[in-house]
């Protein structure tokens, strides 16, 4: 019998390959919508795969608020990249799609992820883990 941590991650595995197969008909199909919002949903089910395997339910939802909240804000940078595709609006010469991207996503992404995968890691007790193992070492 599968357990409950086995049956989430294959949810999240299904609906990975769900997604993929999804942005793959977008690119062939000339769908932006279909590649622009596949991303950040993507990226939120690789973060949840992170905690399938914590017990610690405080943990679990300290590290989960902070996930979504993540995952709420990439989304909505790609809802209004995907927005901006057909409008003439234009911020540092750069397509208001193409900029939002370039000057809100890509620093969002770069500074953000980072602090949110130290302060995850030390929240669902992986830094310990690490610690513990070396010191086994």
């Amino acid at each position: 019998m599968l357990s409950k941590n086995s049956k989430a991650m294959d949810v999240l595995v299904l609906g990975f390959t769900a997604l993929l197969v999804i942005a793959f008909l977008g690119m062939m199909w000339n769908l932006p919508a279909a590649m622009f919002l596949t991303t950040p949903l993507m990226v939120a089910l690789l973060l949840n795969m992170s905690v399938v395997e914590c017990q610690d339910p405080a943990r679990r939802r300290s590290a989960l608020i902070v996930i979504h909240t993540y995952n709420v804000l990439s989304f909505i940078l790609w809802a209004v990249a995907l927005w901006g595709l057909h409008q003439d609006l234009v911020i540092g010469g750069l397509p208001i799609s193409t900029a939002v991207i370039l000057y809100f996503a890509w620093p969002f992404y770069t500074v953000v992820s980072g602090l949110m995968y130290a302060a995850t890691s030390k929240w669902l007790g992986l830094v310990d883990a690490v610690d513990a193992d070396e010191a086994r070492v």
